[in-house]
């Protein structure tokens, strides 16, 4: 367990990654939540701050290569 959270701002990069983890997690069969683990980890932040960011400013703009993503899984 880290005890050293990140609850700085969001920056670029950090975006990037929880995408690409998400998008990536997800057409390999894995699940949101898991993403969100293994982001958090990678990130020094909490799984429940990825899965906020993520609903809350990244998933919007990033929903076309998640649908994509979702179908190629199927």
């Amino acid at each position: 367990m880290k005890t050293n959270v990140n609850m700085g701002r969001w920056n670029e990069e950090e975006d990037k990654f929880l995408v690409r983890m998400v998008i990536e997690g997800v057409r390999h069969g894995s699940t949101q939540q898991e993403a969100f683990e293994r982001a958090g980890f990678a990130l020094s932040r909490t799984s429940r701050a990825c899965a906020f960011r993520w609903n809350s400013k990244l998933r919007a703009v990033n929903n076309e290569a998640f649908k994509e993503a979702r179908k190629e899984y199927q």
